[in-house]
């Protein structure tokens, strides 16, 4: 029984760990048509989501790029003034 258990929980985790380049693949595709249709605010939303989803998967590469992409955004909803970007980005690390 107990060896049963550590099998469901092994085979639950691959599961899960595949199905995450997948879903942050689907929120990269969200992100491009919130960009393509000038709503700011859903892409950042949205790229915060793969943010934290890569950080715990530890694809610290596709992290930065979403931080990166998501201070873009929200800067540029609170004017797009470059001080503001880099106060964000200084928070953020």
């Amino acid at each position: 029984m107990r060896l049963l258990r550590t099998f469901l929980a092994l085979a639950a985790g691959l599961v899960f760990a595949q199905a995450q380049p997948a879903n942050r693949e689907a929120l990269w595709k969200q992100v491009a048509a919130a960009e393509k249709k000038g709503l700011p605010k859903t892409a950042a939303a949205k790229l915060q989501l793969i943010y934290d989803s890569a950080l715990r998967d530890g694809r610290h590469a596709e992290a930065i790029k979403a931080l990166a992409k998501r201070i873009t955004h929200e800067g540029a909803v609170q004017g797009n003034k470059p001080e503001e970007k880099i106060t964000r980005l200084r928070a953020e690390l």
